[in-house]
């Protein structure tokens, strides 16, 4: 390895930026080909993308500040944090899609009457003749 400032240190360094580059762009320009589907997963996480983003170091930061207190160690102090954190940011995901107020808040287009779940129609009893 040449020395630091050394002109070949500074090709080294540059060939190996580019082909960094190189790869990051190749790796987006397979997802653009081949990642083309429109599933209702993908659909209904990228309407959570940004409440995600939001709620999400607020809810780790409190569920880790009771969990670090433990007296245990911390590879499952991580395994309690991670999931719950999680689990807690998708309930709370959950409300906000339900809620248009909430929709607003999180930048979330609101909901139609149309997109609400349907009440489950009972059919009446028709008379006999």
């Amino acid at each position: 390895m040449p020395p630091y400032g050394a002109p070949r240190y500074a090709q080294i360094f540059t060939v190996f930026g580019i082909s960094g580059w190189c790869w990051v762009l190749a790796i987006f320009g397979f997802g653009m080909k081949h990642l083309t589907r429109n599933t209702p997963f993908l659909q209904r996480a990228n309407e959570a993308v940004l409440p995600f983003y939001v709620l999400h170091q607020s809810v780790l930061i409190v569920v880790g500040y009771f969990v670090v207190q433990w007296d245990i160690p911390a590879g499952l102090k991580w395994l309690i944090i991670a999931p719950l954190s999680f689990a807690i940011i998708i309930g709370l995901i959950e409300i906000i899609r339900r809620v248009n107020v909430l929709r607003f808040l999180f930048g979330m287009k609101p909901l139609r009457q149309s997109d609400r779940p349907a009440a489950v129609a009972v059919p009446a009893p028709q008379a006999s003749r």
